[in-house]
């Protein structure tokens, strides 16, 4: 439905008045439990008609974003259990199918992420983020807190498989998983907490699964915050459900197996401080070198190694007849040294070998008898 600027002007009234009758109800904001069934009736009635407010188009965009940041600021005050209200049954004609999930419609909740997305390109980095901010990420803890649907679609849009970019920083992109973990080192304390905050609460609360989407530099503050540097995991497990999102070890191996052909020693490995995939090729430095050229890099090495030791820049030490570790007084002793070494390890292991031969002898005569 197409609304008018003069419908907008109204409608952003009622809801400025709406929020101020709201705000300091004292059973009623953000509890599980609501007193009355005739409130909880009414306030869910509230939440239905937002949810019609939000899917209106305005004159222009300016003028839609308006009322939505009223229509958000005022769905912060509903209970939890009212959330359920800005969902539909999804309609099978419909051809939108990117926004069902589980059998419901959530345009209503795509657009409260769109319009996230919106502000923060908008805002990021002025002086007006946290006013521009703070409700409507509140307001996604919220109704992700509440509601799994709500959750599972959120984390969707917001964290889906990461596949190759996890090749890059958590903080390099502009998709919305790129831009929550770069405010997650905002200036702004509150804004840092709640961007770090939904993110927490779409993983489940799982400090790995956090951890693996924003890397450990970026969720330290959070955290340091919740008391989470420990050994802790989820610390709201009876909250969530217990099924399993998908994991994104299969894109790791994908990965791996990208790489693999090109590199012969190659080393994958995720970086959990930076959250990123390194992918790092060995190279062997005497590839393609001939035995010729192998043994002139040995003599020089051997050159070099004795010139030190004679000049004093080195002191390489070796055991002298009585034990005691005395100076080398050349690369020869040292090679000496080193072959008497061997051969002592080799005597070793064959003395070791005959007694251990010699023990099963006389446990076999020993049996015998």
């Amino acid at each position: 439905m197409a609304l008018e600027n003069y419908d907008i002007y109204y409608f952003i009234l009622i809801l400025k008045t709406l929020y101020n009758l709201t705000v300091d109800l004292p059973n009623l904001t953000h509890s599980y439990a609501i007193q009355e069934e005739e409130e909880e009736a009414h306030l869910m009635r509230l939440v239905s008609i937002l949810r019609e407010l939000l899917l209106c188009f305005g004159p222009n965009d300016d003028k839609q974003m308006e009322l939505r940041n009223h229509i958000i600021n005022l769905l912060t005050n509903m209970p939890k259990t009212c959330f359920e209200e800005l969902l539909s049954p999804a309609v099978l004609e419909d051809d939108n199918g990117s926004e069902e999930h589980n059998g419901k419609n959530m345009e209503a909740i795509n657009i409260i992420l769109r319009f996230l997305d919106h502000r923060i390109t908008k805002t990021e980095g002025s002086k007006n983020t946290k006013e521009a901010l703070l409700p409507v990420l509140q307001l996604l803890i919220l109704m992700c807190q509440a509601n799994r649907t709500i959750r599972k679609f959120c984390r969707q849009f917001i964290l889906p498989p990461l596949g190759d970019e996890v090749l890059n920083l958590p903080t390099e992109g502009q998709k919305l998983r790129n831009k929550l973990t770069r405010m997650m080192t905002n200036p702004n304390s509150e804004l840092k907490t709640l961007s770090a905050k939904l993110l927490f609460v779409l993983c489940k609360e799982s400090v790995d699964r956090l951890i693996k989407y924003t890397g450990y530099g970026n969720a330290a503050g959070l955290l340091y915050d919740f008391g989470l540097l420990g050994p802790q995991h989820n610390t709201n497990k009876e909250q969530y459900s217990s099924d399993s999102d998908e994991s994104d070890t299969e894109a790791y191996k994908r990965i791996r197996e990208q790489y693999g052909p090109l590199y012969e020693d190659l080393c994958f490995s995720i970086d959990s401080v930076t959250g990123r995939a390194n992918v790092i090729r060995h190279e062997d430095p005497m590839q393609g070198w001939s035995v010729e050229r192998k043994m002139v890099e040995v003599d020089k090495l051997v050159n070099s190694l004795d010139q030190a030791i004679n000049h004093g820049i080195i002191k390489p030490m070796v055991m002298d007849s009585s034990g005691n570790p005395v100076p080398a007084e050349s690369v020869l002793q040292l090679r000496e040294a080193n072959l008497k070494n061997i051969h002592h390890q080799d005597d070793l292991r064959a003395s070791e070998s005959s007694d251990d031969e010699g023990d099963g002898g006389q446990i076999m005569a020993n049996k015998s008898k």
